[in-house]
């Protein structure tokens, strides 16, 4: 750096913004008030069902959340008595299983590196990739899946948050040591898996709590008692309440797990390397186009159907508000000169997935016929945002959603491809990929 321009620069007086600026948050200085005039909690198209805003506190379980609440409103359509009741389902259940199955295949994958790698370099990276977070509460749609279709389900009542559940950063920080002690173990002796898992298992049960393989559920919907008894896996298939019996048949294998990557060809099936949980495959997802999410989303909301996605809930939003719009904050005020696309903020992860919740609704003008805003349930309390919802723009949204759920139908009406035919070319992405970070 050239010093006489330091000193050239330094000889000049502050200017009136930046003496404000120097005192004061980006938000106040910055917010568009129009954008938020603009945005109101009014939607005119909303899934036909009223829950309770869910809290994930002090961890990164959005991903959990989201899924659990997705399986709730699934079965509130089929189990009209956890309508207008606080229905929720344990995210702990689900978090402890995790655990475990991720601890296993951290495992299998430290192994399969050894083993495999033969290139140095890249063999180094896969290790510093593997061991640099491997822990951490995030995740993504496949992994929440397997663990449910594994494991089943339970209602919160029945596995609640223990004090680790909503504070996690003691359990992964001695889950973390204990792994690096185990792999290094491995290296000599591969035969210990089973003793190390045992050990893992003992140290979630103090954390987080013994799950059920069984369990009672009661509740009181209006002025009646209902009570049924279950196994987590039987939770999500057929289940008597006061001896009636309902079909619920959640199959979470209808929906279709989409990301809208501009980087890659789209139409394809890719799969991030060294990313998954309960089984040895690779966490996956078919690439569309901007166009075709939305198309998309806007289909799942018209059959009542709310969207589990993930997006970078962090970029252009005013949390006071709970609005996010492209320009609600005017940066160029503090000399940000900011013209990179949707691509290329994702190849320089500028702009990544770090947050799962739900799409529930949209609103659209009538006049002009076209969606305006969104509707999002979140899961950090009901204090935050709206109520604890958040609006999200039509033009926010296909700037910082990269992947959504959608059920089969609509994905195959809108791709116009046969999802088993984009199975067969599968493109591998290393686990470093933008796209691997785990919500």
């Amino acid at each position: 750096m050239n010093l006489e321009l330091v000193k050239q620069w330094n000889s000049t007086e502050p200017s009136s913004l930046q003496k404000i600026i120097v005192n004061n948050s980006i938000t106040d200085i910055g917010k568009n008030k129009t954008k938020i005039d603009n945005n109101p909690l009014l939607f005119n198209n909303e899934i036909n069902k009223k829950v309770s805003i869910t809290d994930q506190k002090s961890s990164g379980r959005c991903w959990l959340f989201a899924t659990c609440n997705l399986i709730r409103q699934l079965m509130m359509d089929k189990v009209q008595e956890f309508n207008d009741i606080d229905f929720e389902l344990s995210q702990s259940y689900l978090f402890f299983y995790d655990k475990l199955e991720r601890y296993h295949r951290l495992l299998k994958y430290s192994l399969q590196i050894e083993e495999n790698e033969t290139d140095k370099n890249k063999k180094e990276r896969y290790w510093y990739n593997l061991l640099k977070d491997p822990l951490s509460d995030g995740g993504q749609w496949n992994m929440a899946k397997e663990i449910v279709k594994k494991y089943g389900i339970v209602p919160k009542s029945v596995y609640n948050d223990s004090f680790h559940a909503k504070s996690t950063s003691g359990l992964n920080a001695i889950l973390t040591t204990q792994l690096v002690n185990d792999i290094e173990t491995l290296k000599e002796d591969n035969s210990l898996i089973d003793e190390m898992m045992h050990r893992v298992y003992n140290i979630l049960v103090s954390f987080l709590g013994k799950p059920p393989n069984k369990f009672t559920y009661e509740f009181k919907h209006k002025d009646n008692h209902y009570r049924l008894d279950s196994t987590p896996l039987e939770f999500l298939k057929k289940i008597n309440i006061n001896y009636q019996p309902y079909e619920l048949n959640i199959d979470l294998d209808e929906f279709v797990n989409c990301v809208n990557d501009p980087r890659n060809e789209y139409h394809k099936y890719y799969e991030i390397k060294y990313l998954g949980n309960v089984y040895d495959k690779h966490v996956g997802w078919f690439n569309i186009t901007t166009d075709e999410m939305m198309q998309m989303m806007k289909e799942m909301i018209d059959v009542d159907c709310p969207i589990w996605f993930g997006c970078n809930v962090s970029a252009e939003r005013i949390s006071s508000e709970g609005i996010a719009d492209i320009g609600i904050i005017d940066y160029s005020l503090f000399g940000l000169q900011n013209r990179l696309c949707k691509r290329k903020k994702l190849t320089n992860f500028l702009s990544v997935p770090n947050h799962a919740m739900l799409i529930s609704g949209y609103h659209i003008d009538i006049l002009s016929n076209e969606i305006l805003r969104w509707k999002v349930e979140n899961s950090w309390g009901k204090s935050s945002g709206k109520d604890g919802y958040l609006i999200m723009t039509n033009d926010w949204m296909k700037e910082y959603t990269f992947q959504i759920l959608v059920k089969k139908d609509i994905f195959n009406k809108i791709v116009n491809v046969n999802e088993t035919e984009l199975m067969q070319d599968i493109k591998v992405v290393e686990p470093w990929d933008p796209l691997g970070t785990l919500a």
